[in-house]
């Protein structure tokens, strides 16, 4: 059942209600007059990183944010290229590296034998089958092996193994002042 009211109820609610606007409109005019001469900073609400993630994985997932992923790694991989074609192409680095790579073996090498005094020509084995066949010094070579070369003697390392697989004298061929050869020495076991 709805309750029905007269007009002058409803007038009388009405006036009510204008002078309950009027009375807060005061009350907001009085307010905003008071806060002229001070700052109050507005709210702020955290925001959420939902959106945000959201959004990025909108963007990543779309062909906009695969063609952008693409040309960033392209553009990476190219800078890195360049950067490697420089540093190959300094010789400064490649002595570093040369001497680095001399040190570690020299010192792998020194953990398993005595090694003569001085600096040593450094030589890997490329092909270990020709090497076999024209000396018999590198009948138990494998490529990758490193060959160390001292004035008086030759030390044949594995790296993959690390151990000393042969080691020699050097003698002086008659043919030529560069060619040498190199004589099994006896194991001292």
């Amino acid at each position: 059942m709805v309750r029905s009211r007269s007009p002058v109820q409803i007038r009388a609610s009405a006036q009510d209600m204008a002078s309950k606007v009027s009375v807060r409109n005061n009350q907001v005019d009085a307010f905003e007059d008071s806060r002229d001469d001070v700052f109050v900073p507005p709210e702020t609400t955290p925001i959420s990183k939902k959106p945000i993630r959201r959004m990025l994985l909108r963007f990543l997932f779309s062909r906009n944010g695969i063609i952008t992923v693409i040309i960033i790694i392209l553009g990476l991989g190219f800078a890195y290229s360049q950067y490697q074609v420089h540093l190959l192409s300094n010789p400064n680095y490649q002595q570093e590296q040369a001497a680095a790579l001399t040190k570690k073996i020299l010192a792998e090498v020194s953990r398993l034998m005595i090694l003569p005094d001085g600096t040593p020509q450094i030589a890997t084995v490329q092909d270990a089958k020709v090497l076999s066949a024209a000396q018999p010094f590198f009948s138990t070579a494998s490529n990758g092996d490193v060959l160390l070369v001292y004035p008086d003697r030759a030390i044949l390392y594995s790296p993959s193994l690390n151990k000393i697989v042969n080691v020699g004298s050097i003698t002086s061929g008659p043919s030529t002042p560069t060619s040498f050869s190199v004589q099994k020495t006896p194991s001292t076991k």
